[in-house]
């Protein structure tokens, strides 16, 4: 009746009203946070992360910002490391682990200071000038990594344990007996630049010759952290979809693979992986 329709409103009301505890995830190596984040099953579902899941009844959604934000306690957000998705690179072409170190305390502080007073966020993602919570009271930012990422949030963590509440590692790749090795001092960036647009502009009738000097001569010689076939490189398709590990999924890891070639169609190079061996138990 009435009543009971008025109550459950009231209820929802009240349930929208509650601050929600704004959680920040971290991509990975490859793929910008899009592609693992927020994929929605296809370009013509409404991208909207404040609309509920019953709006949504698409079988193909997988986004785990929706999924995070219909629970009406927590706020998700997402950011790009620099050169992936949706955020550009700097001026050094790479990306560095202790770059995104910085960056990602820069990220936590602003949701504190959105989520704290005069910021606190409703479950309408405005905010909410009448909040009385200020920096004391209201809880930091929780942050999570996946994979590569969770390397990244863990050094966070260990350096910046002040700016966040808590730690979430999700697949992460931290191995205690590998250890990243450090650059020579001769392979500096615009060394890096230049073997690399030399070796793109050879002839390419001499494909097989070069693949045997990238073996052999480039890569032997480099004190690099990735192959050197990844560096300026594009992204491939195929390659999307053996990062997709749901194997029961193919349509889901078509749709991973058709966007992860939008999102990020260039390989982002890092860059002084050494810095990783920060990690520790």
């Amino acid at each position: 009746d009435d009543d009971d329709d008025d109550d459950e409103t009231e209820q929802q009301l009240k349930k929208q009203q509650q601050p929600r505890t704004p959680v920040l995830l971290l991509h990975g190596r490859t793929w910008s946070s899009t592609t693992v984040y927020h994929l929605t099953g296809g370009v013509d579902v409404d991208i909207d992360v404040n609309v509920d899941a019953d709006e949504h009844n698409d079988d193909n959604n997988r986004s785990l910002l929706r999924a995070l934000r219909d629970t009406h306690h927590i706020q998700p957000y997402a950011m790009d490391f620099r050169g992936f998705g949706g955020t550009p690179k700097d001026e050094s072409g790479f990306v560095e682990p202790l770059r995104c170190v910085e960056d990602v305390v820069s990220v936590l502080n602003w949701m504190h200071e959105r989520h704290s007073h005069g910021g606190q966020t409703n479950d309408d993602g405005d905010g909410d000038d009448d909040s009385t919570d200020d920096d004391s009271t209201r809880p930091r930012p929780a942050l999570l990594g996946w994979s590569h990422g969770a390397l990244i949030a863990q050094i966070t963590a260990q350096r910046h344990e002040e700016a966040l509440s808590k730690l979430i590692l999700y697949g992460s790749t931290y191995n205690p007996n590998m250890r990243y090795p450090i650059p020579s001092p001769s392979e500096t960036t615009n060394n890096i630049h230049n073997r690399n647009n030399n070796n793109n502009n050879k002839n390419k009738s001499s494909s097989s010759h070069n693949n045997k000097q990238k073996k052999e001569g480039l890569y032997a010689e480099l004190h690099y952290d990735f192959p050197l076939h990844e560096m300026a490189a594009r992204n491939e398709y195929g390659g999307a979809m053996e990062d997709f590990t749901n194997t029961g999924c193919p349509a889901i890891s078509k749709l991973f693979a058709e966007a992860a070639m939008i999102s990020d169609p260039i390989k982002v190079q890092w860059w002084n992986l050494h810095q990783l061996n920060e990690c520790h138990p």
